[in-house]
Formats: C-alpha cells, sequence, structure tokens
C-alpha cells in the first residue's frame, strides 16, 4: 500500500479536471449528507450514472474538505490502495487453489503474489481512474467487486449449507454494493460461473450438466437478478447518450469491440501514448488494422480453446478478461470515447494474476531445480526493473491529470485531429485563462478540420471581437448563421458585435431573435441588458439581468452588471449585494475581480454619504 502511496501521491496537487466541472463544482446536490442529499444521490442518473454509494462518498469529501480537490484525490488514492490489499489476498488465494499440491506459504509463494499486485496497482492504466475523481466509482466499487469474489471464495468446492451460507450471502451483499458504486459486476454471475470451472473446480463436467451442476447454477440466481437490475439501470443512465444504429452500425460495433479487446491487450503490455480521451472515429471493414483486430481476437481464441485442457489458466483469464469489458467495447457505445483506460481497472486483473502465476510457476521450476540460480535472479531483476518502469510511467501520467490545460494538451499532442479536445481546450483558453489568441488557433484548426461546425465558428467569432478583429468577426457569424438561420448562439454574437461597435439598437433586435429562438439562453439576457444600459434604460435592463441570473445562479456577470445598474438608480444596498455576490461566484481573474471591487468601494462610498 505504501508503495501505491508513493506512486500516486501527487495526485494530491492536482485539481478539478473535466467531467469535475459538472459532476462537482457546478452541481450543488450532493453537496452533504442530509436526507435531502441523500434522496437525491439515490434518485438520480446525473452524469449517465447510476452509483448512490459513489455520491455517498462524494458527500463525505464536501463534508470533510468543503471544494479542495486534495482531499477528494487522497479519498481515491486511499480506495485504491485498499484495493490493492484486497487484490493480494485474492491472489494468494487464487494461487493457492491452484497449486494446492503446495501446502506451505513459501517465500517464492508471497513475493509471486506481492508481484501480481503491484503490476496491478502501479500500472500506468490505473492512473485516470485513481487521477480523475469523477470516477470514483472504479475505486470504489473495486473494493466492493474483490470482496465479493473473496467471499466467495470461501465457500470453497462445498454447496451451500449452514456453514458456508454466511460466506454466500456476504459475498451476495457485497455485490450488491458494488453495482451501487458503479456498474462494472454487472456481467460477475457468469466471471463467478467460470471461477466455479477453474480454479475452484465445482463444475464437473458430466453428460447431464444440468443435474450435475444445478446446484451451482441455482446459486447464481440472486447475483443474475442483482445483475440484471444494475443492467437496466444502467441502460436508463445511458439512454440520452447511446448512439443510435444509424449513427454507429453493427459492424462499427463489432469492429469497435474486436479494436478494444486488442487495444486494452496491448496498453497492459506496452503502456505508452496514453491518453485521456480516445475519440470515436468511424470504423470501416475496408480498413486491413480493423479486420486484423478481428482476426487477433478470434486466433487467440482458437488457440487457447485448443489449448484449455493443457492451459486452464490462460483460457480462464482471457474469457474473464473480454466478459468484464465487453458492456464497455461499443456494443452500446455512448460518449465520445472510443477506448478508455480507465476501462481496465477490472478487466486488467486477469493479466495481473497471470503475471504473480506466472513468477510463481517460474518458482517451482527454480525449486524443482530446473533453472539456474543466475536464471532466476535475472528474471527478480526483470520483474523489479519492470515495476519499476511501470510505477515511473504512471508517475508522470499523473501530471497529465494536473488540470484541465495540461489534460487537453496531452489529448491534442497525441491527437492533433481530436475535435472535442481542441474544442474544449479553445473554451478553457476564452472563458478561464484569458489566451484570446490561443483560442482563435484552435477553433481556427478545429474549423478546418470541420467547415461546417457553427459552434466552431461562433465561437471564433466571440474570440475575435476581444481581439477586435471585428471583420472576421462578422464573417464567422454570417457564416454560421448561413448554415443554420435559427442558430441563437449566432444571433447573440451577431448582437454583440453591434454592440461592441456601439449600435446598441441593432443589438436588442438581434438579442430578441436568439431569446426568441432560445428563451433559457443565460448570456443573451445578460447582453441585451447591457444594450439597454447603453441606451439608458436600467429599470429593464435589471430585468434582463435577473432572466439572467435566474438561468445562471453562478454567473458573475450578471450579478456585477445587474449591480451596476442597482447603482445607477441608486438602489445602493441592493447594488453591494449584487457585487458581493459576484465576487463569491466569480473566477480567479483579476480584472475581473479588480473591477468588480472597484465597483463595490465605490458603493459603500455612496452608502455612508
Amino acid at each position: 500500500m505504501l508503495t501505491v502511496f508513493g506512486c500516486f501521491f501527487s495526485t494530491i496537487n492536482n485539481g478539478f479536471v473535466w467531467d469535475d466541472e459538472y459532476n462537482l463544482l457546478d452541481n450543488p446536490a450532493y453537496k452533504g449528507l442530509s436526507w435531502r442529499h441523500l434522496s437525491w444521490m439515490f434518485t438520480t442518473f446525473h452524469g449517465g450514472n447510476y452509483h448512490p454509494l459513489s455520491w455517498i462518498t462524494l458527500g463525505l469529501d464536501y463534508t470533510l474538505w468543503g471544494m479542495n480537490p486534495a482531499g477528494y484525490h487522497f479519498t481515491n488514492l486511499v480506495l485504491h490502495g485498499l484495493n490493492a490489499v484486497l487484490f493480494y489476498l485474492l491472489l494468494t488465494d487464487i494461487l493457492r487453489r491452484s497449486y494446492e499440491d503446495d501446502t506451505t506459504l513459501s517465500f517464492n509463494f508471497l513475493v509471486s503474489a506481492l508481484i501480481g499486485t503491484l503490476f496491478f496497482a502501479v500500472h500506468p492504466l490505473r492512473v485516470e481512474s485513481v487521477a480523475w475523481i469523477s470516477t470514483r466509482g472504479d475505486t470504489l466499487c473495486g473494493i466492493f467487486y474483490l470482496l465479493t469474489i473473496l467471499f466467495y471464495f470461501r465457500i470453497g468446492k462445498k454447496a451451500i449449507d449452514a456453514e458456508t451460507s454466511k460466506w454466500y450471502w456476504m459475498s451476495l451483499i457485497f455485490y450488491g454494493c458494488s453495482l451501487l458504486s458503479r456498474a462494472w459486476g454487472i456481467t460477475l454471475p457468469i466471471i463467478l460461473l467460470i471461477l466455479d470451472i477453474y480454479p475452484l473446480r465445482r463444475w464437473t463436467w458430466k453428460k447431464n450438466l444440468w443435474q450435475s451442476n444445478k446446484t451451482i447454477l441455482v446459486e447464481k440466481i440472486p447475483f443474475a437478478f442483482l445483475s440484471l437490475v444494475a443492467g437496466l439501470l444502467a441502460f436508463f443512465a445511458k439512454k440520452g447518450s447511446m448512439l443510435s444504429v444509424d449513427q454507429h452500425t453493427v459492424i462499427d460495433r463489432l469492429l469497435q469491440a474486436a479494436y478494444g479487446l486488442c487495444f486494452y491487450l496491448w496498453k497492459t503490455v506496452v503502456p505508452i501514448r496514453l491518453s485521456p480521451l480516445y475519440q470515436l472515429h468511424d470504423f470501416s471493414i475496408a480498413k486491413p488494422q480493423y479486420i486484423l483486430n478481428v482476426a487477433v481476437v478470434l486466433g487467440i481464441t482458437l488457440v487457447l480453446v485448443c489449448l484449455r485442457n493443457r492451459w486452464p489458466w490462460a483460457i480462464t483469464a482471457w474469457f474473464c478478461y473480454g466478459i468484464i469489458v465487453s458492456p464497455l467495447l461499443g456494443f452500446t457505445q455512448s460518449g465520445p470515447q472510443m477506448t478508455a483506460d480507465r476501462y481496465t481497472y477490472f478487466s486488467g486483473l486477469p493479466f495481473a494474476i497471470l503475471v504473480g502465476a506466472g513468477v510463481y510457476k517460474l518458482a517451482l521450476v527454480y525449486q524443482e531445480k530446473k533453472m539456474r540460480r543466475l536464471s532466476w535472479i535475472s528474471i527478480h531483476f526483470m520483474a523489479s526493473t519492470v515495476l519499476i518502469l511501470l510505477a515511473m510511467q504512471s508517475y508522470r501520467q499523473v501530471r497529465v491529470w494536473q488540470d484541465n490545460l495540461s489534460f487537453w494538451n496531452q489529448i491534442i499532442y497525441l491527437d492533433p485531429s481530436n475535435t472535442l479536445a481542441l474544442n474544449e481546450r479553445a473554451r478553457l483558453k476564452f472563458e478561464i485563462t484569458y489566451d484570446y489568441m490561443g483560442a482563435e488557433t484552435d477553433y481556427s484548426h478545429l474549423i478546418n478540420l470541420q467547415p461546417k461546425n457553427t459552434d466552431a465558428l461562433v465561437n471564433r467569432g466571440l474570440v475575435r471581437i476581444k481581439l477586435e478583429k471585428f471583420a472576421g468577426a462578422l464573417q464567422d457569424f454570417n457564416l454560421a448563421l448561413r448554415l443554420d438561420t435559427r442558430k441563437a448562439e449566432a444571433h447573440n454574437g451577431l448582437g454583440l458585435w453591434y454592440y461592441e461597435k456601439g449600435a446598441p439598437k441593432k443589438a436588442l433586435k438581434s438579442y430578441n431573435t436568439a431569446i426568441e429562438l432560445d428563451s433559457k439562453f443565460a448570456d443573451a439576457f445578460n447582453n441585451r441588458g447591457l444594450a439597454h444600459s447603453q441606451l439608458g434604460n436600467p429599470t429593464i435592463a435589471i430585468k434582463d439581468f435577473t432572466a439572467a441570473i435566474r438561468l445562471a445562479p453562478m454567473s458573475p456577470d450578471a450579478y456585477a452588471n445587474r449591480g451596476v445598474a442597482l447603482l445607477s438608480l441608486n438602489k445602493v444596498e441592493q447594488a453591494v449585494q449584487d457585487f458581493t455576490k459576484a465576487l463569491d461566484v466569480a473566477p480567479s481573474n483579476w480584472f475581473f475581480r479588480k473591477s468588480v471591487e472597484q465597483a463595490l468601494t465605490g458603493a459603500y462610498m455612496r452608502q455612508k454619504k
């Protein structure tokens, strides 16, 4: 556990990244453990997931740490460390059952389990699940997932009776908890059935399979029921973001599945060029690499089936790997990602077990004096070297998750044509870091890749207004409107262009159109309020600013603008409240905060008079 802490401890210095903004920063519903918060946690599909226990741990984090990301990262780190301990216990149990003739827990036995555990725990593919707070469900679910298997193993080869029933029910309870943490365990009943075959050897291969294995199959019914319920909840949670067959054909899904199986296997062996986002792209059966993926998957499966009696451990690991990761191979594609490192948090367990078992097998060969001492020392040296290299790579990968800018920079560095990353980095530069030149460059690159991307055109127009490139901005808004005449954002941008050019009446017309097209467009209300203020109508402006605040309660601009309008009507006390609120929700931008502080100081002075 100390090794895991040392490898990942720098996550404590990381901030909130990407979906953390939606799940945590802008989500007051989880911030506490009252009945109201708990009710929301057990009924929400927020973020396309149903995981109430994960929300409870995040609510506890908020209670302990507020919005300090270090506390949230520390919890993730502790959970991953506990998973490493549990996996060590599981691996020792699997080795003991696989090599029943070895009745002693020898030094080599313990070292082999430790090497397999470290291979799982410090592997760079674990970084995403540990360093990203929004994936809390992975690390929390892992604890209950591993406990489910550990208690199931306590049943051993026996049927469920008075002695073993407690282990069975404990296993079932932890399984339910795992599903309430994240739906990773929906395939676990099948995994338990495979483990009954090997290494538990509870399954018997007789002519009448049902009669000879009836007890084992009946045992899985409660597990299967919980799996079915969790699967339905996961389906409804993801339903809104799932791609239809028209968007992502059956052939696309099969090719993506084969690609994913090869991708995760390859990245486990060679964990380089890891990206936080591998964007989904079009699959074509005509491309050789996708046919090769299918051939590799079928080839490995065929070979292992043929060698099932000689290498039962290999076919067990391969089938467990494929079954665990199957829900996330693209058959029910949801989200923009084609693959994701976090999907290996559970599906990578079989490979780590193989590593531990492989080292132990070599130890037996050495003990039987079929291997030279120098070779045995070399194997230990190579294993240690590999683990050190993996840990170093993980330590470097943690830096990618330091903040949003490093996050998007890494994605674009590995894939310059990643349109989602280009859009998000441009938005970050525009709205947060105020790097307008950088934002314009990213939007321009994005538009070159997607010339009909009206969102990118509008956003580049807004950036160009900040850069006072008014001619280019007007071209962007007009092109966006030619592509989509009902695009409210383009009308809002055109209104802002008129406003900056000193034509507030024309700006009002564009803002009115934007609001007619989208009655919940907070920015359009805020901008229309500014136009009314410039035309000398502060009372009407206040109504628009109030509407903007109702639609976007965390908008510092709307509060500050309403404060200015209230001050012009000599409503000093209300203005002070708005300026104070603007500072409370304002980003850490020195220029904005300084201007609001000056306005607040002026309001205080008027209040004293």
